[in-house]
């Protein structure tokens, strides 16, 4: 009886493993935005805020308003540390949204998907906001939180 006992127990130990190693990583986005762009313009740049609770990539993007969302880092891959904010910026690296669909004016807010990858090459999605608007307003306009959801990627 003993033996099934433990049995039952590494049992149920090895099945909480394997589910918390299911879970995606956490990943904070904040402050994302879009700079706007003028009516014959096909392209611009968004920007966030990233922090993972573990080391990650992102190693794509999408967004219903671009044919194309590319992600402006070397290799077209972004390396983010575990437990630090890596910010996509004006200068530094960025979502390149290329083939606008739209026009962004101030206020808009442009759907993200970002694609990212962990140690062990499993993908996942993560969901922001980036609010429009004109580059002179500097990075203290709005803000867009971000979905706390995640979507598989397939």
């Amino acid at each position: 009886m003993t033996t099934l006992k433990t049995l039952a127990a590494t049992a149920a130990l090895v099945m909480v493993t394997a589910a918390s190693a299911a879970e995606p990583p956490v990943v904070r986005l904040v402050d994302g935005w879009a700079r706007s762009s003028g009516p014959a313009e096909t392209a611009t740049e968004a920007y966030v805020a990233i922090t993972a609770d573990e080391p990650l990539r992102l190693v794509g993007a999408r967004s219903p308003w671009a044919a194309e969302v590319q992600v402006a880092a070397p290799g077209g891959v972004l390396r983010l540390a575990a437990g630090r904010t890596t910010r996509l910026q004006p200068g530094g690296a960025a979502l390149r949204l290329v083939g606008l669909r739209w026009q962004v004016r101030d206020g808009d807010v442009i759907p993200v998907s970002l694609v990212f990858e962990d140690a062990g090459g499993r993908r996942f999605v993560r969901h922001f906001g980036a609010v429009g608007r004109s580059p002179d307003r500097g990075l203290t306009g709005p803000t867009a939180r971000l979905s706390a959801g995640s979507v598989p990627s397939r």
